[in-house]
């Protein structure tokens, strides 16, 4: 069905039926397509688009949903009622998704579900695998739900993709890994899509893999790909459980620093340390995993477990 814009009316084109619409690698199927056009009759402008059982296709990305609205002047997509997408790395699903296809951002809204599942090193980034390699039980894919997300992607692969998750933030994995948290913001690399920065505030909790798995609480996480150096902080107190030797040991402080590569924890603001061995304090207590060595400086502490000291000094006799 078609009728011509006319001076003071607007126009419009309806497909009705199995449609099908082509434009360069771009594909649409849907069961309904109306355009709407203003101007003359001989001078139409496209200027919204509405489609209705939608599947869009672009190489291997694709964006399926109920109902889809397209402002053409601002370059804006809508996808209501379902909306669901296959883009790169990611799947998902939410109430609401819009796209900026000049800008490239995107943005879910309401009850969104997703799995990431080439986003590399999100499951292991505080802590080393065994022999600093990963395998793929490690990079397992991780689900994800949330409020709101939004994805800016690079078109420029000296940048990072940016990807933002806000809203009783909940990222789990297959392998035991998980991280919770009100916001959650990645930089990913374009190309091999390592995770090159993460930042995690507001009511943190989580766990992770590898030969140094702990479990830790806090208020905030740093994490940066090129100094390799995680900052958990607490208010008032990070804490965090890991095992020594079969044995737990529990660390406290307003503020913990752990260098990924020298697997040494660095705590402070009141730092404790809890061993089966005792208790260590100080205005700085060191914690090598690698090296088993504690170390404390600055008023200084150490409550010693004598009973356990005497068990382990008879397993080596």
């Amino acid at each position: 069905m078609f009728q011509p814009a006319k001076k003071g009316k607007k126009g419009y084109a309806r497909y009705i039926g199995s449609v099908k619409l082509i434009h360069g690698i771009t594909r649409l199927n849907c069961q309904y397509l109306n355009f709407v056009m203003g101007g003359e009759s001989n001078e139409e402008e496209l200027e919204v688009a509405r489609a209705t059982g939608v599947n869009l296709y672009q190489g291997d990305d694709r964006l399926t949903s109920d109902l889809l609205f397209y402002d053409f002047e601002d370059g804006k997509m809508i996808l209501e009622a379902g909306p669901k997408w296959k883009l790169g790395g990611q799947t998902g699903n939410a109430n609401r998704v819009e796209i900026d296809t000049q800008s490239g951002k995107f943005l879910a809204k309401g009850n969104v579900e997703m799995e990431l599942t080439k986003a590399r090193g999100v499951a292991n980034f505080l802590f080393q695998m065994n022999e600093g390699k990963s395998s793929a039980k490690d990079n397992s894919p991780i689900s994800v739900i949330c409020d709101f997300f939004e994805y800016n992607r690079s078109f420029n692969s000296s940048h990072s993709d940016s990807v933002i998750f806000y809203g009783d933030v909940s990222l789990t994995g297959k392998n035991g890994f998980n991280l919770k948290a009100n916001s959650i913001d990645m930089e990913i690399d374009p190309i091999k899509k390592d995770l090159n920065t993460i930042s995690a505030i507001g009511d943190l909790s989580g766990s992770t893999i590898g030969q140094n798995s702990m479990r830790f609480n806090g208020e905030r996480l740093n994490y940066d790909k090129k100094n390799k150096i995680v900052r958990l902080l607490g208010d008032p107190n990070v804490e965090i459980h890991t095992e020594q030797d079969g044995s737990q040991v529990v660390a406290f402080g307003s503020e913990a620093q752990y260098k990924t590569e020298e697997g040494r924890m660095v705590l402070l603001g009141n730092p404790l340390l809890k061993t089966p061995q005792g208790l260590l304090g100080g205005d700085r207590v060191i914690y090598d995993q690698k090296e088993k060595r504690l170390r404390a400086s600055g008023n200084w502490k150490m409550t010693l477990n004598s009973e356990s000291i005497l068990q382990r000094r008879d397993k080596s006799d």
